[in-house]
């Protein structure tokens, strides 16, 4: 007598249509299902069931060039399945988690609901059309097809102001080459899933979760209130919820009449407490809920909830349980551009690299994708906050009151789905519109669409979830958007000057642009385009484009405007020179800027508080191969800012600050105070020698940043000299590790290195130089397959005389791991079987 849920995700076919004159009546020109149907399950596009049949080019996926597959973003799409069922009392529901995008649902020849929104489900009661045989077919429109509909809702006096995608519910990289695809790659189809309820006697509908506290956090307070759905002619109907500790004991139970939205309040004394990453644990408690109709369970839900309290208590400054909580992370964008279906590996791998480059918060882009429940559970373990935007962009947007109420319900839906999670921060309006606007638009008499971001989204947000705070958008605040007294997104983005932005409030986005590796590169630009014969790295005057042609076609968005100080490193005479020498400079300007970030201030101002709070880089990855600032590449491969970025973000941190003094600085971003020592080296890089070696004794208590010393003892020290500072615990680990040259690379000396390494017991790699060595850079191979391979630490610099080990995560379990110098002429290499480092280190 319990709810059923029946997955209907195999016999499924497919057929592609060419889009009638008259959308509303597309679906009727479908014809009975033959054998030219193709057939598949799903989730799926019809541009991977075209992939699996050969009807379509997969080449698409390694170059990104779309023009030879765009006919199949442009034609309607039939998905249809058979199915029987026992029609009688019971309620039968359809529930369609993930339709991309427009679609009619034809249920027995009959049109019972459409769809248009890729960041809602659509769920229909099909009590009264259900058969003992049907026939479900889901018909897709295709967007482009929509086009001149859409803008029909244009009003004439905002033409100008806004695009026909804007109106659409669909992702921007799905309709444009915004994402680096080229013109277009489109992806139409289910990717979720599709399922079949049976509700004999009730049902849960949504669960509605709050959490409060005492004033002295001793005692939490979880308020549940469940919409149920259950038939009159029943007697009782009851709720019970029962709460789980972590280590499985009941925390609390409560249980109370199912009728109308029933409220149930528990207490619970002295709960653990959720931290995000680098301040402590992240223990969950199950919530499991029953409702009883006659007391026979009819229906269960089981999710997991995280006590902790957050408030804020200046401009995007947070206590976490009472203690101030500083957030350095990244961007999430759709993480694959051919299917909006969650990728479970892909998005691991994603994760595990946000954590292990010492992220405690991600920003979900707006126009981006809907993201997996999954993913957020995976956050709420992993201790990773989570900024999220609401699904809106553009410097104008519609006020049509369809489209309005369209966003707003895809914004309830978010925080319906979303709001019980404690990796949840804050909801965000959207993207950029405000900021766009100052940027694109600025006489403007009227911006049109932005009440949506300022009132009507909050309003909805504060009556849902008063307890979070509410963005307007990304940027927001201060004399103009992208101001960086409040929140910025940098003057690499908006390609002008910002007075305040070394010690920026805080930076929802910031941008270094870099480039791919060159073996992820050679997948997508031909070899013979990857140097062209009459190419020179050099920038004479009136010459804008700083990559060969076809590398600078697959970039985007003013790419070589956004790149770091490339000046200060040598030119390049190959494509292996070009990779190091861009992603070099990005790695330089994005580790002084993180610095200065950490730091929050200047060194004469060492007493007062910092005024940094956090920093997000855009982006963590991409969704198709392209050139422009992934940390973490479309083949999964991570670049050398995304190392410098794991240094510069490393919870304990050490940094060296070139001004009128050499000052040593310590941060401190967790909850304990750090005793250690910090080893600072002066090594003359044309001696060859150490000009000065010392040590000494720090302490950095928590939330502190602090000049530790300078380096006035040394007296002067040629320009030629690295200065290296480390930190170490009391165990002698380093925790914390950077590298400051004295004047530009493309001035000094770097020597032939050999270097020599070894595999410990453990799994571990070591390895020593006999010389100075630039970049190191660490691969592996395993039966010629050179991709996957992670390491915990790679891009770095080494000295002479010290011992650097680095452990290896990732799915290979052998082979041979090399390392070279970017100035040496020989590579080591060793041969590896090892234990990769799979496991989680505790926060």
């Amino acid at each position: 007598m319990m709810r059923k849920t029946v997955i209907l995700s195999d016999g499924w076919e497919i057929k592609g249509f060419t889009p009638a004159e008259d959308p509303a009546e597309g679906w009727k020109q479908v014809p009975p299902v033959s054998e030219d149907w193709m057939k598949t399950s799903i989730p799926a596009t019809a541009q991977e069931v075209l992939w699996q049949e050969g009807k379509l080019d997969r080449d698409v996926l390694e170059t990104g060039e779309s023009e030879s597959v765009r006919w199949a973003s442009d034609l309607d799409w039939a998905f249809h399945k058979e199915f029987q069922a026992e029609p009688g009392s019971q309620r039968v529901f359809l529930n369609f988690k993930g339709l991309d995008t427009y679609a009619d649902i034809i249920l027995n020849g009959r049109r019972i609901g459409s769809h248009y929104s890729l960041y809602k489900p659509l769920r229909l009661d099909i009590t009264q059309d259900l058969r003992k045989d049907n026939h479900l077919i889901v018909y897709f429109h295709s967007p482009f097809s929509l086009r001149e509909k859409i803008a029909e809702h244009i009003p004439e006096e905002q033409k100008d102001k806004l695009s026909v995608f804007g109106l659409m519910r669909k992702g921007i990289d799905d309709l444009s080459a915004h994402a680096g695809v080229m013109p277009y790659f489109c992806p139409i189809g289910i990717y979720d899933s599709v399922e079949l309820i049976t509700v004999p006697r009730g049902m849960i509908r949504y669960l509605d979760t709050e959490i409060t506290w005492n004033q002295h956090r001793t005692e939490a307070y979880v308020s549940l209130t469940a919409d149920t759905e259950y038939a009159e002619q029943y007697d009782t109907a009851r709720i019970e919820a029962t709460l789980y500790a972590p280590d499985g004991s009941v925390a609390a139970r409560q249980s109370g009449p199912a009728s109308g939205r029933p409220g149930l309040m528990m207490t619970v004394k002295s709960p653990m407490l959720w931290w995000p990453r680098n301040y402590g644990r992240q223990p969950l408690y199950l919530l499991k809920t029953e409702l009883y109709i006659d007391d026979r369970l009819a229906d269960t839900s089981e999710r997991r909830i995280g006590f902790r309290e957050i408030r804020e208590t200046g401009p995007l400054h947070f206590l976490v349980n009472g203690k101030p909580v500083r957030l350095w992370g990244s961007a999430m964008v759709p993480v694959w551009g051919a299917s909006h279906e969650y990728q479970e590996e892909r998005m691991q791998t994603l994760l595990e690299f946000a954590e292990r480059g010492n992220m405690n918060i991600l920003r979900f882009w707006g126009p981006s994708q809907q993201y997996d429940d999954r993913i957020y559970d995976e956050l709420d373990r992993r201790g990773i906050l989570v900024w999220q935007d609401f699904p809106t962009s553009g410097t104008h947007m519609s006020e049509d009151p369809e489209f309005v109420e369209c966003v707003v319900s895809e914004a309830k839906e978010m925080i319906h789905r979303l709001k019980h999670h404690p990796c949840i921060l804050l909801w965000c309006g959207g993207n950029e519109s405000p900021y766009m606007c100052d940027l694109f638009d600025p006489e403007a008499e009227k911006r049109y669409g932005h009440s949506l971001v300022y009132d009507t989204l909050r309003k909805a947000a504060f009556e849902m979830d008063p307890h979070r705070e509410y963005r307007v958008s990304s940027p927001i605040g201060g004399l103009y958007a992208n101001d960086p007294t409040v929140d910025s997104h940098g003057s690499h983005t908006s390609l002008s000057y910002l007075p305040n932005e070394k010690y920026g409030n805080f930076f929802s986005e910031n941008i270094r642009t870099s480039l791919p590796e060159l073996k992820s590169i050679r997948r997508f630009i031909p070899k013979e385009q990857l140097w062209p014969g009459d190419w020179v790295d050099r920038v004479p005057f009136g010459r804008t484009e700083l990559l060969p042609p076809a590398w600078q076609r697959r970039t985007m968005n003013h790419w070589s405007e956004k790149a770091g100080p490339v000046e200060r490193f040598y030119d390049a005479d190959s494509p292996e020179e070009l990779v190091y020498k861009f992603n070099a400079a990005g790695a330089y300007d994005m580790r002084l800027t993180l610095n200065a970030c950490r730091r929050g201030k200047d060194p004469f101002a060492d007493a007062l508080d910092r005024k940094s709070y956090g920093h997000v880089v855009w982006k963590l990855t991409t969704s198709w191969p392209q050139m422009y600032c992934a940390l973490i590449d479309y083949y999964l491969e991570p670049n050398q800012v995304y190392y410098a970025l794991r240094r510069a973000f490393a919870p304990v941190q050490v940094s060296v600050d070139v001004t009128d003094h050499v000052y040593i600085w310590g941060v401190n971003d967790t909850a304990n105070s750090f005793t250690g020592e910090a080893r600072v080296r002066i090594y003359d890089l044309c001696t060859e020698k150490d000009f000065y070696r010392d040590s000494f004794p720090v302490c950095i208590l928590p939330d502190e940043s602090r000049v530790l010393f300078n380096l006035d003892r040394v007296g002067q020290f040629p320009f030629t000299s690295a200065v290296e500072v480390t930190l170490t615990d009391p165990s002698g680990k380093a925790v914390s590790r950077d590298v400051q040259y004295m004047k530009a690379e493309r001035y000094l000396p770097f020597p032939d290195a050999a270097i020599e390494m070894k595999c410990t017991p453990e799994g571990e790699i070591t390895l020593t130089s006999d010389r100075f060595v630039r970049c190191v850079e660490l691969g592996g191979d395993e039966a010629g397959d050179t991709f996957g391979w992670y390491f915990e630490d790679n891009y770095f610099d080494m000295f002479p005389g010290e011992t650097y080990t680095v452990r290896l995560w990732g799915r290979h379990k052998s082979g041979k791991v090399t390392a070279r110098g970017h100035y040496a002429l020989q590579a080591a290499n060793v041969t590896w079987h090892g234990i990769p480092d799979t496991g989680r280190e505790s926060s």
